[in-house]
């Protein structure tokens, strides 16, 4: 086992640096998982409850005279027992697609080190975690926000910082934080930005785009897996098996890009009087919506795909003795 292994508390703990080995990474793969799955099944019955409450409510308001004035303490409480059970749900909701992505990212990350025989390192595991202290630093080189991005942070702050009176301000703080980077102002007025050390920041950094408009990761596409996975003769079980959790993932993220355009087309087509048209468009938006819906569970089977075939993935990468 590696020697910085904590079985009692921490799967591990070691500098951010420290490469991990092959059991630890199974025991990470192993613990995130099971967090997940306690998640995902906290969340099932916070969404029977708050549909239970919601029952309910529906219930003692078709009690209710729509003219007269019932005081009734009961339909009080159940509704706002039923905004709780809502706010409990969304809550829980986020959570899960949190732990799911950090799954699927670690898992994608331990598959495609073996495959390509690079090390995984312990901050790069810890980098997307949900709650997770990282020391100053020790993600540099790993979460980048691109310079060219960097600098259009800049160059909007500095326009917001120093506008004229009467002049809209354009966002530049907003803009920073979607890439998770944080602004600080310096007594001179100088605006210096950082790497937000939040998680969500690390999130937006590590992923950008497919996380902050799709809740996804970004994961190794379909032929890349393959590409690689063929040429290091992985057992044919398991390529059929990632290649196929691969591909849901790529089928739900397509589904989410493809309902926000047609939501987007709706809108357009009703602003310029074509209400039939724009009702049937975004009946298939709200219909492709449902399928990128299913984004957190589609995480989660292929996280535990890529954990379950991470031992043959190894076998067949495994130098000949």
């Amino acid at each position: 086992m590696d020697p910085y292994t904590d079985t009692d508390t921490a799967v591990i703990c070691a500098p951010p640096g420290h490469v991990l080995s092959p059991a630890v990474i199974d025991e990470v793969l192993s613990r995130i998982g099971q967090a997940t799955d306690a998640v995902a099944a906290q969340h099932a019955e916070a969404l029977q409850a708050d549909r239970d409450q919601a029952e309910e409510l529906e219930r003692l308001e078709r009690r209710r005279d729509p003219v007269m004035i019932a005081l009734d303490p009961s339909l009080s409480l159940c509704g706002v027992r039923r905004l709780l059970a809502e706010e409990v749900e969304q809550q829980l909701a986020r959570m899960m697609l949190e732990f799911a992505a950090w799954w699927s990212d670690v898992a994608a990350c331990a598959v495609i080190t073996i495959l390509t025989g690079t090390p995984l390192t312990l901050a790069r595991v810890a980098a997307v975690s949900p709650r997770q202290e990282i020391p100053v630093g020790a993600l540099d080189g790993i979460a980048v926000v691109p310079e060219s991005e960097r600098q259009l942070a800049e160059l909007a702050l500095f326009m917001d910082t120093d506008r004229p009176p009467g002049i809209t301000a354009v966002g530049g703080q907003e803009f920073a934080q979607r890439l998770g980077l944080e602004p600080r102002y310096l007594d001179n007025g100088e605006v210096v930005l950082h790497n937000g050390d939040w998680p969500e920041a690390r999130r937006r950094r590590m992923w950008g785009e497919a996380w902050l408009s799709h809740n996804t990761p970004l994961l190794p596409p379909w032929c890349v897996m393959a590409r690689a996975m063929a040429v290091a003769s992985v057992p044919e079980p398991s390529v059929t098996a990632i290649l196929q959790a691969t591909h849901a993932v790529d089928l739900a993220l397509a589904a989410s890009i493809h309902s926000r355009l047609l939501m987007e087309a709706a809108i357009e087509m009703d602003g310029a009087g074509q209400e039939q048209q724009a009702a049937q468009t975004e009946a298939q938006g709200i219909a492709w919506m449902k399928i990128g819906d299913e984004i957190p569970a589609v995480l989660i089977a292929y996280a535990r795909t890529l954990t379950t075939h991470l031992p043959a993935v190894r076998r067949a990468c495994a130098p000949a003795s």
